[in-house]
């Protein structure tokens, strides 16, 4: 529901702007283009506010340069700014930034509410009102019995080939004709004398509503205005529809009159308009629509000038409506996209104690003031993991924390963490898990800020001895949930990708198909042990290798790029595990790995 109000209001504000801008022009356009083409138009405006979806267009097509990054070390402020929305750590302000986002989404509810509320209102209304209006016809109305009057009706709808009965009333209680039924249509008249010759063009008037089916698209507009109750440019457009409406059945009823008729049909109009006290309703056509349209209808009755077709003008307002209705939905489904995430978010809890599976030792010098560096990695963040810091330094600078994908100083790419940005220290215990969407290879970076931002009454110095720890945790509520579910299912038999080879179980040749996976041997563990295992290649390539639990299926591993290089894997709980090797490049890889335990039995 939050997703299809925010696309309404984006249509809305689009709408509005499209529309307000055709209101302004149309004066002028009236003189130039006929009136059936500007009616059309108005439909087609119609058309746009009740549809509230609009194509994202791409605009990647357009090449943009993007001057070199030259500076370095990048302020930790501007750093901050640019990758907000994806610090996860339990830090204060995450606790709050989590509070204001439940916060939004609840508004967004209310906001669903109010507009369901507002809908339901406006259209009983209506509704209402139709039916009132209907059940004074069927009290008050008579059918039609001058034969001259019947005469008269006959004569027209043989001239414009209405096949379709159409029942004639007269109503004590009405001041101005009107066409009503949408299924079973019927003309109203009032009950006092109206000349013959204004009483043909009266009828001819109605019958070319009929003919047009204007009380579907009152209809139409109908639906449009209650979707956007709360949008005075919609009832303003909604106006402007039924005065184009009547402007251009005027216009089709007078395609072949003389100055003359032209007079008497616009005479016909005024003397309707000092009678009328009873107002139509939403859909029916009514002969007279309102004093502000008056001098507009009678202007346009009087002009005998040859009009242009709209066919281009209607083509202008289409790709004014999906272009403009294209920017702003993209938007809002970028916005909608965004309190989705935060919906899951939010929900994540922790649902158990939690296990320590890789733990970065931390001892750094010193840094200076508005330095940072990447002090390890690349380490693999699985979903699900939990990151906890404990870091201190010595100084009076401001500590900061955090991953970032990449190890290069000039790229910003990617980050994941959290900001210690108040002193010399950075201590938490972590609450959000690591997402689908964030898991991935991170180096770690620390620095120290200088703090400027944060107070001018701030100071900053050099901080040194850094020393600690960075763990990733893991959840072991997750893992005995996990561990349940899988308990009664056989560990999934490994696909053969590439070919080991050993003769004593810890020096091992491994050949791994581009992009293979393979998983093998079962070696026993018990919780706190060290687990190494070496590579040496002659070849570059990205290989992430670990070990795989055989009853939870967690794999604990790192990436590495070779040729040479070490893993080194602290056990997190006991029991049986497997060597597992990811290839992430697209090539085949031959290395030899080397445990630091050999491997008993058979390797499969």
């Amino acid at each position: 529901m939050t997703s299809f109000i925010m696309l309404l209001l984006a249509c809305s504000v689009s709408m509005s702007i499209v529309s307000l801008i055709w209101m302004g022009v149309l004066p002028v356009l009236a003189k130039r283009y006929k009136a059936k083409w500007l009616y059309r138009i108005c439909l087609l405006l119609i058309v746009g506010w009740m549809i509230p979806f609009r194509p994202v267009i791409d605009f990647s097509f357009i090449s943009v340069q993007i001057p070199e990054r030259l500076v370095f070390p990048v302020p930790i402020d501007q750093q901050l700014a640019n990758n907000a929305a994806v610090v996860l750590q339990a830090t204060g302000e995450t606790a709050r930034e989590t509070a204001a986002g439940a916060a939004s989404v609840s508004l967004w509810w209310v906001i669903s509410v109010i507009w369901m509320m507002g809908l339901f209102i406006y259209i009983v209304i209506h509704g209402l009102r139709h039916r009132r209006l209907t059940n004074m016809i069927r009290r008050w109305g008579e059918p039609v019995t001058d034969a001259n009057v019947l005469g008269i009706a006959e004569q027209l709808k043989q001239q414009l080939n209405i096949q379709k009965p159409i029942s004639l009333k007269i109503c004590s209680g009405i001041t101005s004709p009107m066409l009503m039924g949408l299924r079973k249509p019927v003309i109203v008249l009032p009950s006092f004398d109206i000349p013959e010759d204004e009483l043909a063009l009266i009828l001819k008037h109605e019958f070319v509503h009929f003919l047009r089916h204007d009380l579907w698209y009152k209809a139409i507009v109908m639906v449009a205005a209650a979707l956007h109750w709360f949008n005075p440019a919609m009832h303003l457009m909604s106006r402007t529809t039924a005065e184009q409406c009547e402007i251009s059945c005027d216009a089709q009823v007078l395609r072949a009159a003389d100055f003359r008729q032209r007079k008497l049909y616009g005479e016909a109009i005024i003397g309707m308009m000092r009678k009328q006290k009873t107002p139509g309703t939403a859909v029916s056509t009514y002969f007279y629509g309102g004093r502000k349209g008056m001098k507009a209808r009678i202007f346009s009755i009087m002009d005998t000038r040859k009009k242009k077709a709209g066919a281009f003008l209607f083509g202008i307002v289409l790709i004014a409506i999906i272009g403009a209705g294209a920017v702003f939905a993209a938007n809002s489904i970028t916005a909608t996209e965004n309190n989705e995430a935060l919906d899951k978010q939010v929900v994540e809890e922790i649902n158990g104690p939690l296990s320590v599976k890789q733990e970065i030792p931390v001892a750094y010098d010193a840094l200076q003031v508005n330095e940072f560096v990447a002090i390890g990695g690349p380490y693999t963040i699985q979903e699900g993991d939990i990151i906890q810091y404990n870091l201190q330094g010595e100084g009076d600078g401001h500590l900061n924390v955090h991953f970032r994908k990449t190890a290069d100083p000039n790229d910003n790419e990617g980050y994941l963490g959290h900001s210690g940005l108040a002193g010399n220290h950075v201590k938490n215990a972590g609450s959000h898990k690591v997402s689908a969407k964030l898991a991935g290879t991170y180096y770690l970076w620390i620095g120290n800020f200088d703090g400027k931002s944060l107070d001018k009454g701030n100071s900053s110095g050099v901080l040194e001895n850094i020393t600690g720890t960075v763990s990733i945790a893991v959840d072991e509520g997750d893992k005995h949930k996990q561990s349940n579910k899988q308990a009664s299912e056989p560990l999934a038999a490994p696909e053969v990708v590439g070919v080991i080879t050993t003769s004593d179980g810890q020096n091992l040749s491994v050949t791994i198909n581009g992009k293979g996976y393979n998983n093998f041997a079962k070696l026993p563990f018990n919780k706190g042990e060290t687990f190494t295992m070496w590579i040496t290649s002659k070849e570059e390539r990205e290989l992430e290798i670990g070990l795989l639990s055989i009853s939870t299926e967690q794999e604990y591993g790192e990436v590495i790029k070779t040729g040479t290089g070490e893993v080194s894997i602290t056990i997190p709980e006991d029991g049986d595990y497997r060597v597992y090797i990811h290839n992430h490049d697209s090539r085949s890889a031959d290395f030899e790995l080397q445990l630091s335990q050999a491997i008993e039995g058979p390797i499969v």
